[in-house]
């Protein structure tokens, strides 16, 4: 399980970026236990965090908030990438710093 401030390091956004996602622009694709009262820690799995990717991703591209709810809704995830190696890496074997 990842912090909120790993989560917000992996995707270069801010921990505020993530809590938006998760609350307030997708909140039905998070359960509640992603979604904690404020002080407390926000924890995240394997699937969210691909979730979140898609998310950071489709972003990135300047996708608007429909199309991703759509791919989200569709049941499309990202796939981190290897920043040292460029390439497709498991999030079990992804590395944060």
């Amino acid at each position: 399980m990842y912090k909120t401030s790993q989560v917000a390091a992996m995707f270069q956004v801010s921990q505020m970026t993530i809590s938006r996602w998760v609350t307030k622009e997708f909140p039905s694709f998070f359960p509640d236990t992603a979604k904690v009262e404020r002080g407390a820690s926000r924890r995240f799995t394997d699937e969210e965090i691909s979730k979140l990717t898609l998310i950071a991703t489709m972003r990135k591209e300047g996708q608007g908030l429909d199309a991703i709810e759509k791919a989200l809704s569709e049941g499309d995830r990202g796939t981190l990438v290897n920043p040292q190696t460029n390439a497709l890496a498991p999030i079990s074997q992804y590395q944060l710093t």
